[in-house]
């Protein structure tokens, strides 16, 4: 096994990388769906699950089309001001107390089902303890405060000197100008850090376009083409098979 020298930060991806989730998106999405219909019939503006749905599907679809090629990210406030705002009977005061009351549904079960990947803890421990400095780089549309809730409902915050969300940022990866802000906060040149993920499209070209080592790490069945990346791992403990066994405090 190769090993990965002069190291001195990992940089993690968040979701399907260190967390995932204990239901799937869509049941998860049906139920937040459910509770957001509930929520409108109640304020005086009924609406079918089928116009919501395929109205909401539509605008998710034309807005992460435009992140992907505008390399900019959107808050989910914004999105969903966007998604009230086609409907007629909705006024302006009214959508920013919806929009409020709808992120809170949407919040509270984002946080109720995301739980800790299998080794993350050790794993954490072990590379704090031989000195490597750790960040994060989640693209989200999700609030800053919100990831950072999440970090502390997993209980490893305390484990980052560095945490990006590209909501906060307004832009995202696979653009270089995401990790380089997470390099600045670690201090730490783009060859001397590995960032780790789950997303080819978006973690690989990002990570390897600034310099960086690519772990990535396979949840499933994906073609991928090996000579692109620096390695691939099952579980985040894997990692520790690419780096010196005494750490970082081998030099110090």
């Amino acid at each position: 096994m190769k090993k990965f020298n002069n190291i001195k930060a990992i940089i993690f991806d968040l979701g399907e990388t260190l967390c995932t989730r204990a239901i799937n998106i869509e049941k998860q999405e049906e139920i937040v769906a459910k509770e957001v219909i509930s929520l409108l019939r109640k304020k005086g503006f009924p609406i079918t699950k089928q116009f919501y749905q395929k109205l909401k599907n539509k605008i998710w679809d034309d807005w992460k089309e435009n992140v992907k090629y505008s390399g900019k990210e959107f808050k989910l406030e914004d999105f969903l001001n966007h998604l009230l705002a086609q409907f007629n009977n909705i006024a302006p005061h009214d959508r920013y107390s919806l929009i409020f009351d709808i992120s809170k549904i949407i919040y509270k079960h984002d946080l109720e089902n995301i739980t800790l990947k299998p080794t993350v803890i050790e794993t954490l421990q072990k590379l704090q303890n031989d000195g490597y400095l750790l960040g994060i780089i989640s693209n989200s549309s999700y609030s800053y405060d919100h990831i950072i809730r999440v970090l502390e409902k997993l209980r490893i915050k305390g484990f980052f000197k560095a945490v990006i969300v590209s909501s906060h940022e307004g832009i995202a990866k696979p653009h270089i100008q995401i990790f380089r802000k997470a390099l600045s906060i670690l201090d730490v040149q783009p060859e001397e850090a590995i960032f780790i993920g789950d997303n080819p499209e978006v973690d690989l070209p990002g990570a390897k376009a600034i310099g960086m080592k690519m772990v990535l790490i396979v949840n499933n069945k994906i073609n991928i083409d090996k000579t692109q990346v620096d390695g691939i791992i099952k579980n985040i403990i894997d990692i520790l098979t690419f780096l010196p066994e005494s750490g970082m405090k081998r030099g110090v």
